[in-house]
């Protein structure tokens, strides 16, 4: 029987305006399965991936204020995220934001990359061959000394995900990995990605990338999970893409022309 590292179930949650940013949402994923989350502009994406490492949670208070409320259970690798084990939720559960700015708030790469460990208890003397091998992770070994600031948006991405990779989880939530990137940089992170062993969760407008990349799909519209299925066979429903504000990627297109 395959171990499901995470369980979605009956997840709702409503900002404190009102909004209602997830509806009774339910969703698994295995160990070492990499699954694509799509849907239009304010669907609860990056909403529902905030749940999986506890930055948002049914059961207690957030960082967006008392009036913010849900209910359900997620729970990583058998564990139901809860106000009790955060700590021990975050280090299984790693979350790459979409805006690498976010991650990166510290003079130099080294000092950001070791802020997690740091905060896990690793002594600052046993900092040095973690931060190293993070970087070597992503391709940026030797880039302990420059200032995060004056790096490419390519090479933020690849430090913010080391800040992550840095403190060894188990599950990546990774929201819009490629945004921003020029084709070498997206060709490049996308195979960075690839080549990674944690169980991934990605949300992305990107549906090339997740047709590369992930073997499942979740299509979320208005906090719903409105179909799953193998991605290519979820992409490719152009009825479904089009009545969810989305396209059928390019290469689907492509391959389902007619030989002249």
């Amino acid at each position: 029987m395959t171990e499901e590292a995470i369980e979605v179930a009956g997840l709702t949650y409503r900002y404190p305006d009102g909004t209602a940013a997830l509806r009774g949402v339910n969703l698994g994923v295995s160990v070492g399965e990499t699954v694509g989350i799509v849907g239009p502009n304010g669907a609860g994406k990056t909403t529902l991936l905030l749940h999986l490492n506890g930055s948002l949670s049914p059961t207690r208070h957030s960082r967006f204020g008392d009036g913010a409320r849900g209910t359900g259970a997620v729970r990583i690798l058998g564990t139901e995220v809860g106000r009790n084990n955060l700590k021990q939720i975050r280090s299984e559960v790693g979350f790459v934001f979409e805006n690498p700015e976010h991650q990166l708030f510290m003079p130099t790469v080294f000092e950001d990359v070791a802020f997690g460990p740091l905060n896990q208890g690793v002594p600052p003397e046993d900092l040095g061959p973690i931060v190293a091998q993070a970087l070597a992770e992503v391709g940026m070994q030797g880039a302990e000394s420059r200032s995060p600031h004056h790096l490419s948006l390519g090479q933020k991405r690849r430090v913010a995900l080391a800040t992550v990779l840095a403190m060894q989880p188990k599950i990546l939530a990774l929201d819009e990995p490629l945004a921003g990137l020029d084709p070498r940089g997206r060709r490049e992170t996308m195979h960075l990605i690839a080549a990674l062993p944690q169980t991934k969760v990605i949300a992305s407008h990107d549906l090339e990338m997740i047709l590369e990349l992930c073997r499942r799909v979740f299509l979320l519209d208005a906090g719903e999970i409105i179909a799953t299925g193998p991605t290519a066979q979820l992409l490719a429903d152009q009825s479904l893409m089009e009545a969810h504000g989305l396209e059928v990627p390019v290469s689907l297109r492509v391959s389902q022309r007619p030989c002249p």
